[in-house]
């Protein structure tokens, strides 16, 4: 008598694993880049002329609270600040959902922040980001020098660089520039940089004041 035996069921075939891409550095160096060269370049703070002292009352008046983007990261400002439109770099194509821009220049204070949502299949860091920051300034045309200063942090509960750059120009009064990066929820980078003439302590006062209020809502 012969005994059955049952077939063994063949093994399913495994499913490839997805891949998480990680970003190249330079895309992230492109996404600071392109935030500071509209900050120090083509906005109201030129290289050449003496900006504005920062308005007395500016800590006193009463501020505004807004999001950056549709990321749910509200923010404290001295005004509202207005919607920017910046170039889209070719490097991002496929790879960035959204792309958001806010900023405004009032009383000897210039303010810009940003949101880059990264697609799913991206794996941005934040590694190289706060060096392309000072190459940019550093490349601009009247840079004398640039001094650097770099805080590794946590803001949002996510990885953050803060940066400070004291910028000597070619003509023209010293400048701060203050800015922090944040990568919140692993793929949304968010930034927030200010300038103002280096012998304004309000404009660091500011500063301080927008960076501790960002939270999320």
């Amino acid at each position: 008598m012969t005994t059955a035996t049952s077939a063994r069921k063949p093994n399913p075939s495994p499913q490839p694993a997805r891949r998480d891409r990680p970003l190249p550095n330079k895309i992230l160096v492109t996404a600071v880049a392109v935030l500071v060269g509209w900050l120090a370049g083509n906005s109201a703070m030129s290289w050449i002329r003496r900006e504005p002292g920062v308005a007395k009352d500016l800590l006193s008046r009463p501020w505004v609270t807004g999001e950056i983007g549709q990321s749910s990261v509200m923010l404290d400002t001295p005004w509202r600040l207005e919607g920017v439109s910046m170039p889209f770099p070719k490097e991002f194509s496929g790879k960035v959902q959204q792309w958001t821009w806010l900023g405004r220049e009032k009383d000897g204070l210039n303010v810009m922040t940003g949101r880059v949502l990264f697609a799913r299949t991206e794996r941005p860091n934040l590694e190289g980001a706060a060096d392309g920051m000072v190459r940019n300034i550093e490349a601009m045309a009247g840079t004398g020098s640039v001094s650097t200063r770099r805080w590794e942090k946590r803001l949002l509960g996510s990885p953050a660089i803060e940066l400070e750059m004291r910028i000597q120009r070619q003509k023209g009064d010293p400048l701060l520039m203050h800015g922090v990066v944040v990568l919140v929820r692993q793929l949304e980078l968010v930034q927030l940089l200010s300038i103002a003439r280096a012998d304004q302590p309000l404009a660091t006062e500011a500063w301080a004041r927008m960076r501790n209020s960002m939270r999320i809502e």
